[in-house]
Parts: structure tokens; C-alpha cells; sequence
């Protein structure tokens, strides 16, 4: 399947196949292996076949039997790895030690595919129905207590593992006796940074389906063991921490759980060769455990990649070129007898790649603003009557001069003097930072102030450099292997914005293998920039979701379900008052440890031009947006909403509030979790608790959690790890309704802010049907503009596969992706098929940064993408997108576009 074969570790197998023998790889994907019939399915000398969910295995091996290729894993024999009680039945008959185990069979005992059966004997000389014949029928007098499990004369005391017999089934119980504190732990495939969750109710055994049972075995240092095999020669192995423990799991910058390199002794390296050789696939994974110094094979996988180690990579590339060479010497007749219909030229090939991308991690935007009076500044404008505006790094430091002649004059409030000369210090080398001065004049038109605003951020972080280059890179090596000509011909457009500009030019770098070449980027302002068309519907859609998320009303159920909103949370409103509660808390913390320790020592490195003041000032900004207690009374009130004589948070703030915490939570987690760390629990406390305010010993009540019934241990993670699951939750449900919350509004939206985009790719589309050569075009822009992107393509009424409120938020170095096959058929001259898929990635993107363990990149790995539509017909699909081309309203959007545009680039020239 296109997903795992376009996987990171396939790929950099497969870049290494290319390099270690003159080879064409042909990704049969999911267009070929779900809709064609094997006759159709290209030829090959060698084929890697694996199961993954959808994959047609019985399909598979018709192909095998008809085409007879050399096979890395053998297919037939794969499907015996679904049933865990015939894999095990095998371990036993080759002797690989096995937990102590109880089986209860209530579905009448394994099936196998007699295929599978047959290949096993061909291999192993062994009668597979022999083997596990006593699972063929079900077990007699099963009996669960709250110690133990009974069946067929068995007894397993507690605490065992309840496994499903089908392999598939990751939904695993472990269950515990009264001395070890009973109840039980159900562990699952991996949901963010959890493996498993501890369950008070789990006492019994399922009294439904069939299971093994089998004994907890305490393993070394609580660690699992994952080993992968390539042949019978070469035998990798990482330990990992055991979900059984905490169910917390432990990811690196990838996003992929933290492993460590495993040195195996010769018995186990037996064992894994012997379990390799006899499922007859090379390419193996399986799962060990060491007790008491014994090992014991607790699951068999298949093919199984190992992940992020380049030296794996290289050995399995090697091993896989020398057993192709081996092979073709040995069978040298290949290609020769495939029919020229089938031959990899004719396949389908990629003809046409169009993406649209968001722009890499930046620094969030901010702003200081004061009112001065003196000459000093005065003296700046120069004469002038109307707003200046510093952008140069000679005039910024004009402006840090007088800054620095009003601290030693006193002319200005010192404090204010000081905030601006920490900013300028920082910020001033910026392209982005800025500072305007706004003169005012008095009755007498004479001048009586002047407004100062200092502007900065935006920039392109050291991580978005990181992640823009290693997506060039990751895209290279995947249209790479699936059709080489298409980096041929390669155009790139990208918005005027600093940070797109910039995010573009490095991933061109690396997707281009060189410096870009003259004329393979373009500025396009009018398809890339925010021209503002939208602008009348956008605030008209913010201000209905104020009022949706008003204290007090109540938003239907069925429209919740709409909106995804998690089942297990009140109301939306409720979480913003939440929110609320939890930053007031966390204000008082911050103010606090500013007050009491030293903030300076909290952090040693800064990156971003980032500082203890720059970090706080910020997060003022912050606190009056959302806090209603203690000194934000002392606010202007500007940025609280009121009903009646209630004040509440302003929704629209969120999206600020939750880029925030992100960036922090990346670039500046010591000093995040420092400065709002409880100083009543720190080493270097300078006080008694007694001593604090009462907001202190608030702090040590449970926040409202359903499941919070006791203060907890850490309180200043578990308040920013609360804040961060409420904010996300309420980002996530707002910030895609910001650009309409019916489907009319997204259209209209959506159209106003993309339709030249839109047109641009339908256009890109159709020139790259009819071209003799594959092409690549490629967008990049802002967040706006993937929105109303997506939009349109959900609304085109196109089938897909993902229900919009189900993905991910749209992070940095979001994808769109347009992919347009091409088979030629060589009975009909000229003659071709194509077909086009959407696919989309969410980006840079993690549920939860603060379960992150972070390097000095501080980068967040991009997620691949996954398919909104499934293959289908190139004309099928315009004809959904081209319906936008005929909409009644069509004539007024184009003509708001075109006033919006003139009037942004009358702006620009101003």
C-alpha cells in the first residue's frame, strides 16, 4: 500500500536499492493493487509484498502464482501471522521459548488459508493442522475469578495478559490480583504519548471471543525488546520501555518512540533466525522478553522497519542487492517473458505533482506600544507631520540611540525606556522589526505626544529551516522512486511574505539537489498573498462564534457532533472559563517567581532573539486577554467581552494563545515550565508557603477534570499540560470555523481568499494530461489560504475518504497534494488512462509538544500525508472542481478579488 511503501524507512531502502544496482522500482500503489486485476498489475523480476490494513493478500497471491517473481517475504505465508494462536502453535513445534499460556478457543479454532498451509509444508516439512490441532475446537468450562482464569483444565493465576487471537487486534488487557492492587491495564496501538491506561474495573476476563492468556513475566530494566532480521545474516535489535509499565511513551523530534540500540546473545540471534527462515520472510520483525536471564518471543510481525537508523538502512539495501543479483543468476530469464502491456513503462506512473504548503515554524508576532513626548524623539520625524516608519537597521539603531539619551536624561518613564531598549536589542537585526511614530497634535495643532510602535516577529525560526530543507529532501527521494523524470521540469511559487520567501528557497535547495536555478521561483502575489477579499465575511463569522461561545448558550448536541467536539468535555464555554481559571493561576505563579527568584538562570541558551523579559512581556499579553481576576481589572478591558455585568474571554484569542504555548513548549521549555513552576516545590524556594498569596493554596485544589479526584504531585505541569489540552481543544474547533461555520460561508470564504489558486491548479492539471513531459508545480503561502483551500475541495462534492472535522490542525509546512497518474496503453496509439488523488499532511505536526523530548533543532518532523480522495478518474475530478467556475455569484467574487488586489497593491506602492 502507497502508504507504507512511500514511508520514510522504505524510501531510504529503496534510495540505497538505486545506488547498489542498476534497478527500476515500480510502486505498484493503491490505484493498481485495489482496482486492477493482477493480470494488469506490473511485471517484475523481484517483488517486496507485505501485509498492512486493506491490503487484498489473497489478491497478492494470485499475482505470485501467475507472475512468479523472487519473493523478499513469502506472501502466501503471511496470512498465518494474523492468528496469534498459530503462530505461537509454531514456535512451540521449532522450539522458541514462549510465556506459560492458557488458550480459550471459542470460535472453533484457527483457519488457515490452505495456500499458506501448503507453502509452510513446502518449506518446513511440517503439517501446520498438526500442529495446532488442539485449537480446533472450542474450549470446555471456562471460569474467570477475581485471581484467576480456568479452561480445559487449566489454571492461569492472575496477573496475566488477555491477548485476541487475531493479530491484528492491538486492544490488550492485562489483569492484576488484590496483592498488586487489582483492577487492570488496557494497552492499545500508541494514541499520542499513551500505550495503555490503568482500568479499576478490569476484574474478569472477557466472557465473549477467543483469547490467549498468558503469564506476566517481569521483564529487565521493564524494557521490551523489538528485533528485525534481513536474512539469516544480519540481525538488528532496540529496547524499548515496556507499555505494561506506565503506558507513557517516550517520542523524540520524529514524533517516533525513543529506542536504544539492543546487543543480542548468540541464542536470541538464533532464535530470530530460526523464526525468520520458518514464517519464510527475511525482512522480520519480532518482540522478545528477558526474565531471569531466559528470553521469550512474545510476538511475530512480519515485515517491520526500523526507524531513524541509518546503518540499518544501508544493511538492508546491501543484503536486498546481493540476493537480487544471486537471484537473477540463477533465474535469468526476468522480464524477458512479461507482456510489453505490463512492463514497468506501462504502468501507472506519476505525470503530475501539484502541491500547496504552508510556510515553516515561525516566531509568533508581537508589538509594544508607549506614548513618548521628548525632543529626543520629536527630533526623529524630522519635520513630519504624518506617521514614520523605521525599517532599516541604520534608523532602528537611530531609534536605539535616543533611547538610550532618554535614560540618561530621565526625559522618559525609565521603565518604559528599558522594555524598549531590551526589544530593540534583541529584535533590531530582524528584517521583520519595525517601528512606527505616530505624531498628535493637540487643538492648537501643535505637538503634544507622539505614538511609538515597535513591531516584530514572523521570522522563520532555525526549526523552520530545518523542516522546509528536510521536507525538500524527503519529497525528492519520494518522487524519486516513483518516476524520475517529473523533477525534470520543476516550478515553484511562493507569496511575498518574508517567511513563505524564505521557506521556499530552502526547500527548493534540497528538493532540487542544488542551488534553484534562475527562474524556478516566482513571486505571485495575486494567487500566494492575503489580498483581504474576505475579510467583510471573515469578522462576520468571528462574531457569530463570539456569540456561540457566550456563558450561557448552550450549543445543541448534534451541532457539537459536527464540530467534533470530544463527548467527554462540558459545554465550549465552560472550557473557556476554564481557560480562564487556569491562566489566572498561572499569571499569579509567573509574577511570583519574577518577584522572588532569578528568572535569568532559568534558561541557559535563547534561540529566536528570545529573552526572560521578551518571553513575559508576551505573555502579559496573554493574561489580559484571558484573565478576569486579580490585576486584570487594572486592564482597559479591551480584549474581555461582558455580558451583563459577567466578563469573559474573547474566543478570537485563542488561536494567539495556543501558537504561544506551541512555541514556547519548543523553544523554550525550561524556562515555560520554570516560570510558572510552583515556587512552594522548587529546590531553590526562597520562602514558606504560608508566605504566599491565596491564589497559592488554590493551586493546590484539582482543576476540573471529570477524572481529577486528588491535588497533583506537579501542579505547574499539570496546569500548562491542562491548559495545553483545553486550548488545543478549543483551537481546534475554532480555528477552522473562522472561515465559515455553514457550508455557504466556507464556500463563499474559501472562494474569495483561493479561487485563483484553485484556478491556477485546475490549469496545472490540465497542461500536465496533455504534455508529452511529467511536471512539478508547487505553492507555497500562508495559513489562510490552505483553509480556504481545503474548503473547496471538500465542498467541490468530490467523494472522500476523511471527514473534514476529523483532521488534524493545520500546522506549519501543511500539504495539499495533487497527483496525476498516467498509464499508457501501447494497443491504442496515443492512448492513455489517468487518474488523480488528493492527498493531505498536516504538517509539522505533534498532538502534544510538551510529550516531545527536544534537541537543539527543536523541529518537529513533517507527518505524511494521507489521502482525502481515492484514485479516480483525472476528468471525474476537474468536473467536481470546475463546478466552481459556474457558480451564479462567480462575476461579483472575481470583481471583490480584483478590488482587493488593486487596493493591496495601491498599499504596497504607498
Amino acid at each position: 500500500m502507497d502508504r507504507k511503501a512511500r514511508s520514510k524507512p522504505m524510501r531510504y531502502i529503496l534510495d540505497r536499492l538505486l545506488k547498489y544496482g542498476d534497478f527500476d522500482i515500480v510502486i505498484f500503489g493503491d490505484k493498481t493493487i485495489l482496482d486492477e486485476d493482477i493480470e494488469n498489475w506490473p511485471g517484475c523480476d523481484f517483488l517486496i509484498c507485505f501485509f498492512s490494513s486493506g491490503f487484498p493478500l489473497d489478491k497478492a497471491m494470485d499475482y505470485v502464482k501467475l507472475r512468479k517473481p523472487y519473493l523478499v517475504n513469502d506472501v502466501c505465508m503471511q496470512s498465518l501471522l494474523w492468528d496469534r494462536r498459530v503462530v505461537l502453535s509454531v514456535l512451540d513445534a521449532i522450539g522458541v521459548p514462549t510465556p506459560p499460556r492458557l488458550v480459550v478457543t471459542r470460535d472453533g479454532g484457527p483457519k488457515v488459508n490452505p495456500r499458506a498451509a501448503a507453502a509452510f509444508k513446502e518449506l518446513n516439512g511440517m503439517d501446520l493442522d498438526r500442529i495446532f490441532n488442539k485449537y480446533a475446537k472450542n474450549s470446555t468450562l471456562v471460569e474467570s475469578t477475581r485471581d484467576s482464569i480456568y479452561a480445559d483444565g487449566v489454571t492461569l493465576e492472575k496477573p496475566f495478559i488477555e491477548k485476541p487471537v487475531d493479530g491484528e487486534d492491538h486492544n490488550i488487557n492485562i489483569y492484576y490480583p488484590d496483592h498488586l492492587g487489582g483492577g487492570g491495564r488496557r494497552l492499545f496501538r500508541k494514541i499520542g504519548n499513551k500505550s495503555s491506561e490503568k482500568d479499576e474495573g478490569l476484574e474478569f476476563a472477557s466472557e465473549q471471543g477467543s483469547y490467549i492468556y498468558e503469564e506476566l513475566m517481569v521483564t529487565e530494566n521493564a524494557e521490551d525488546i523489538k528485533v528485525y532480521t534481513v536474512g539469516p545474516l544480519f540481525i538488528h535489535a532496540e529496547t524499548r520501555k515496556s507499555p505494561t509499565v506506565d503506558g507513557l511513551v517516550k517520542r523524540n523530534m520524529d514524533g517516533k518512540e525513543i529506542r536504544y540500540h539492543a546487543a543480542l546473545t548468540h541464542d536470541e540471534c538464533e532464535i530470530a533466525r530460526k523464526i525468520s527462515k520458518t514464517f519464510g520472510q527475511n525482512v522480520c520483525g519480532l518482540d522478545l522478553l528477558r526474565v531471569q536471564g531466559k528470553s521469550y518471543v512474545i510476538d511475530v510481525n512480519g515485515w517491520s522497519f526500523v526507524k531513524g537508523n541509518d546503518s540499518y538502512y544501508d544493511q538492508c539495501a546491501r543484503i536486498l542487492a546481493d540476493k537480487f543479483h544471486r537471484a537473477i543468476q540463477e533465474r535469468p530469464t526476468g522480464l524477458a517473458d512479461i507482456p510489453s502491456k505490463i512492463s514497468p513503462e506501462n504502468s501507472w506512473r506519476l505525470k503530475g505533482f501539484v502541491a500547496v504548503f504552508r510556510h515553516g515554524d515561525r516566531t509568533p508576532k508581537d508589538k509594544f506600544k508607549i506614548s513618548v513626548k521628548s525632543s529626543t524623539f520629536a527630533n526623529l520625524l524630522q519635520g513630519s507631520r504624518q506617521e514614520v516608519v523605521f525599517r532599516q537597521k541604520h534608523q532602528l539603531d537611530q531609534v536605539g540611540e535616543a533611547v538610550d539619551q532618554c535614560l540618561r536624561d530621565g526625559s522618559e518613564d525609565e521603565e518604559k525606556m528599558l522594555a524598549l531598549k531590551e526589544i530593540l536589542g534583541k529584535k533590531r537585526t530582524l528584517l521583520g522589526t519595525k517601528v512606527q511614530l505616530k505624531p498628535k497634535f493637540d487643538k492648537s495643532n501643535r505637538l503634544d505626544k507622539i505614538q511609538l510602535n515597535v513591531k516584530w516577529g514572523g521570522e522563520l525560526t532555525h526549526a523552520g529551516i530545518y523542516q522546509s530543507k528536510d521536507l525538500g529532501d524527503n519529497l525528492r527521494k519520494d518522487m524519486n522512486i516513483l518516476n524520475r523524470a517529473i523533477l525534470d521540469d520543476v516550478k515553484i511559487y511562493s507569496s511575498s511574505e518574508r517567511r513563505v520567501r524564505a521557506t521556499a528557497d530552502d526547500f527548493a535547495k534540497y528538493f532540487l539537489n542544488s542551488q534553484p536555478a534562475d527562474g524556478v521561483i516566482s513571486e505571485s502575489k495575486y494567487l500566494l498573498d492575503d489580498s483581504n477579499a474576505a475579510k467583510e465575511q471573515g469578522d462576520a463569522v468571528k462574531k457569530q462564534l463570539r456569540d456561540l461561545l457566550t456563558p450561557g448558550n448552550i450549543i445543541p448536541e448534534l451541532m457539537l457532533a459536527r464540530m467534533n467536539w470530544p463527548k467527554n468535555l462540558p459545554q465550549p464555554h465552560v472550557v473557556l472559563q476554564e481557560i480562564s481559571t487556569i491562566m489566572t493561576r498561572l499569571q499569579t505563579l509567573m509574577n511570583l517567581n519574577r518577584s522572588t527568584r532569578d528568572v535569568q538562570t532559568f534558561q541557559k541558551e535563547w534561540c529566536c532573539f528570545e529573552s526572560p523579559y521578551l518571553f513575559c512581556e508576551r505573555w502579559e499579553k496573554l493574561f489580559r486577554n484571558f484573565c478576569y481576576f486579580g490585576n486584570s481589572d487594572e486592564s482597559d478591558g479591551s480584549d474581555i467581552l461582558r455580558t451583563g455585568a459577567e466578563k469573559f474571554a474573547d474566543p478570537s484569542w485563542i488561536p494567539e494563545l495556543y501558537d504561544s504555548l506551541k512555541y514556547d513548549a519548543l523553544h523554550n521549555r525550561p524556562f515555560l515550565e520554570a516560570i510558572f513552576a510552583d515556587p512552594d516545590s522548587a529546590a531553590n524556594s526562597p520562602r514558606h508557603s504560608s508566605e504566599y498569596p491565596q491564589i497559592i493554596n488554590d493551586l493546590r485544589r484539582p482543576s476540573m477534570s471529570p477524572s481529577s479526584t486528588a491535588p497533583p504531585p506537579c501542579l505547574v505541569n499539570n496546569d500548562l499540560r491542562k491548559l495545553y489540552k483545553l486550548v488545543k481543544t478549543m483551537f481546534d474547533l475554532i480555528a477552522p470555523l473562522e472561515f465559515g461555520i455553514s457550508d455557504n460561508e466556507k464556500k463563499n470564504i474559501g472562494m474569495l481568499i483561493s479561487l485563483p489558486l484553485l484556478k491556477s491548479i485546475l490549469r496545472d492539471i490540465d497542461d500536465m494530461a496533455v504534455s508529452d513531459n511529467p511536471k512539478t508545480r508547487l505553492y507555497f503561502t500562508k495559513e489562510s489560504h490552505v483553509h480556504a483551500l481545503l474548503s473547496l475541495v471538500y465542498l467541490s462534492g468530490v467523494p472522500t475518504k476523511v471527514p473534514r472535522n476529523s483532521l488534524p490542525e493545520l500546522d506549519f509546512l501543511t500539504q495539499i497534494t495533487f497527483e496525476l497518474y498516467e498509464r499508457k496503453n501501447p494497443d491504442i496509439h496515443g492512448n492513455a488512462d489517468y487518474s488523480l488523488r488528493i492527498a493531505f499532511s498536516p504538517g509539522a505536526h505533534s498532538d502534544s509538544v510538551l510529550d516531545l523530548h527536544l534537541d537543539a533543532e527543536h523541529c518537529v518532523k513533517v507527518v505524511p500525508r494521507m489521502n482525502l480522495i481515492p484514485h479516480l478518474s483525472l476528468e471525474e475530478v476537474l468536473n467536481y472542481h470546475k463546478e466552481y467556475l459556474n457558480v451564479p455569484n462567480l462575476e461579483a467574487i472575481q470583481q471583490t478579488i480584483a478590488e482587493r488586489q488593486l487596493h493591496y497593491a495601491q498599499e504596497d506602492n504607498e
